[in-house]
């Protein structure tokens, strides 16, 4: 052989180099084709039957990146730490996974002065968002990796913050594709507001005023089964009769499990709006004990045990075999009653405290407005006097 071209299908790709030992060729594919060495030798002849071999190229797929802030909500103060979890893959491995953090705030005038001789200036849009992204590297990161996790925990004060601005956070992730990439993901940004203490105080009130009603809601259910069950009790003599004992009892067995369902539902609520305080620097003593000890704890064990035990209870009695005493089944309908309105009752008493409190962030924001305008409307007044 004194001369070997590589083809794809029927176009020559390049002239193969000779080696030690044979011919070399390098290619670097980007579609699949099927290849061959067309060989020529001294006299002139040529190989008829090749040896073909294929190559099929795949897609490398981007990377996969995600993002969570679990329990951080949509509204946050200045003083939050945010939990952040992020999570990348890669078929091939991972070349680049970073923390992109891009706060937005509003330049506003400080007072009405300043807006009047600023409009006579350039006249600025207030309104006008001025951003900027700062990349966070993320440890431990390995290149090549095909699966990384990183968990964070990122305070919010570092970026200089104040109410009325926002800030998105977003991860990326690169891979090593050198034929058609490299290949880039973004997750979709995590967008918060951030507001002031005493604003996430009000929304997590109103949230807690709407648990409770949902919780009223409960209490009522629980009434009604136990009303229904002395009801069933009192007649037991008339449903055996009609064969209709066993049904009746199933039903509330089945209303007592999706109660103590929802009481579940209630508590993570709750539990929801009690890392939302300690992520944002709220969860003093007092707000933990009342609702961690107050609240938390007293549904838990309603949700996970004593409205299951109630349940479980109603299906002995409804099998009328003699296992369950419907006097005692009924004695622990009303302890459950008991405990539920004690629990009521603590979430009402906070929520009048909170009405107070309040009330009383609302005359100190207004009596803070007011100073603010009186003192805009003597620097005014004193910048007519010196302009005149």
């Amino acid at each position: 052989v004194v001369k070997a071209t590589l083809m794809a299908d029927n176009e020559a790709v390049m002239d193969a180099v000779r080696t030690s030992n044979g011919w070399r060729a390098t290619v670097m594919p980007t579609h699949s084709r099927t290849y061959h060495f067309a060989l020529t030798a001294e006299n002139g002849l040529t190989n008829r039957r090749p040896l073909r071999f294929a190559i099929r190229v795949q897609r490398d797929q981007p990377p996969t990146a995600r993002i969570k802030i679990p329990g951080a909500g949509d509204m946050i103060t200045a003083q939050a730490i945010l939990p952040i979890i992020m999570d990348f893959s890669d078929t091939y491995g991972l070349a680049l996974v970073e923390l992109l953090v891009e706060p937005t705030s509003r330049s506003e005038p400080t007072s009405r002065s300043e807006t009047r001789r600023s409009d006579a200036v350039d006249k600025p849009q207030p309104d006008e968002p001025a951003s900027r992204q700062r990349v966070i590297p993320l440890p431990d990161f390995v290149a090549y990796a095909t699966v990384f996790h990183a968990e964070l925990e990122w305070a919010v004060v570092d970026e200089g913050l104040r109410a009325g601005d926002r800030i998105s956070l977003m991860v990326r992730a690169a891979d090593f594709d050198d034929v058609s990439g490299p290949n880039v993901s973004l997750s979709p940004p995590l967008t918060l507001s951030v507001v002031t203490r005493d604003d996430l105080l009000a929304e997590l009130a109103r949230r807690e005023q709407n648990i409770r009603v949902d919780f009223e809601r409960l209490v009522d259910s629980q009434e009604d089964i136990r009303g229904r069950l002395l009801t069933a009790i009192g007649g037991k003599a008339r449903l055996d009769v009609a064969g209709t004992w066993d049904e009746t009892l199933a039903l509330l067995e089945r209303r007592q499990r999706t109660v103590a369902g929802s009481v579940n539902v209630v508590r993570q609520k709750f539990e929801q709006i009690l890392t939302q305080m300690r992520i944002n620097q709220l969860d003093t003593l007092l707000v933990k004990r009342r609702i961690a000890e107050g609240i938390v704890e007293p549904l838990a064990v309603l949700a996970k045990r004593d409205l299951i035990n109630a349940a479980d209870q109603l299906r002995r009695l409804g099998r009328n075999d003699g296992s369950e005493d419907s006097r005692l089944v009924d004695q622990a309908q009303e302890r459950l009653l008991a405990k539920m309105r004690e629990v009521l009752g603590k979430m009402i008493q906070w929520e009048g405290f909170q009405e107070t409190l309040t009330l009383l962030r609302e005359i100190v924001a207004r009596q803070k407005e007011l100073n603010g305008e009186t003192q805009a409307k003597i620097e005014s007044q004193g910048a007519d006097v010196f302009d005149d």
